[in-house]
């Protein structure tokens, strides 16, 4: 008896360790990552395209790992052609942002039946993106697709407009997961999905960067993020080191 009760708790601890564990599809070619509740958990998917410092790029991986454990770095990709708007003022050289993420989605699915699993992707691209593909002088920090899991990050732009530091980086990073992987939050509950509250990172930009004193979400986008399995804690001790 003592020795079967043995056997069963080596079961059982033998079954936790497993429930973070990668492990391969039954088609062998793709790893898929268990998560703690035992569901398979989204795996985030971040490329730098044209040319991000790989210094930078080495930076934020490392951060977005201590938030959101399931990152992985899948290396350099080349802007879509048909993104670059003809008509950006002179010597602007902007591109569509939407452009960028349909070309991802495509990559990985269908853009009108949608992604082939949960994994979510975010570009981090060293080129000044818009909203607009009528006018390109209405550069962006980021854009997402809401709850589709597509990001993508002017790496351009946070540096021209003098935010230069890996955790203004991580502010409009983690702003733009919040809408690709929350949503709509209950906070936000207009068209755009920014959250009301002029103190959680949510909020809209307003075409500035208002982020330089806010550190964490709101409630409200905090629980729904957790849901996601992103460390917010973890986040808000970056935010707040000295460094």
């Amino acid at each position: 008896m003592k020795k079967l009760s043995i056997i069963l708790l080596s079961i059982i601890v033998f079954a936790c360790n497993l429930e973070n564990e990668s492990r391969e599809n039954d088609n062998g070619n793709k790893t898929e990552i268990i998560g703690a509740r035992g569901t398979r958990t989204s795996v985030l998917h971040v490329y730098n395209m044209a040319g991000v410092p790989e210094g930078r790029m080495a930076t934020l991986i490392s951060n977005l790992k201590s938030i959101y454990p399931y990152v992985s770095y899948d290396g350099k990709m080349t802007v879509p052609d048909n993104a670059y708007i003809k008509n950006s003022t002179k010597g602007k050289n902007r591109y569509w942002a939407r452009t960028i993420l349909e070309d991802m989605w495509n990559k990985h699915g269908d853009y009108k039946k949608g992604l082939r699993d949960k994994d979510g992707y975010l570009v981090i691209t060293n080129t000044e993106i818009c909203d607009r593909k009528t006018s390109g002088d209405h550069a962006v920090y980021g854009w997402s697709f809401r709850a589709a899991r597509l990001s993508v990050v002017s790496y351009r732009h946070f540096v021209s407009t003098h935010r230069n530091t890996d955790k203004d980086l991580l502010k409009i990073v983690m702003h733009e997961l919040g809408h690709s992987y929350g949503g709509l939050l209950p906070g936000a509950p207009e068209l755009r999905g920014h959250c009301p509250n002029l103190k959680c990172l949510m909020r809209d930009a307003n075409d500035g960067y208002p982020y330089t004193i806010i550190n964490k979400f709101c409630a409200s986008c905090d629980r729904v993020m957790k849901e996601k399995e992103f460390d917010t804690n973890r986040m808000l001790d970056l935010f707040k080191a000295k460094k």
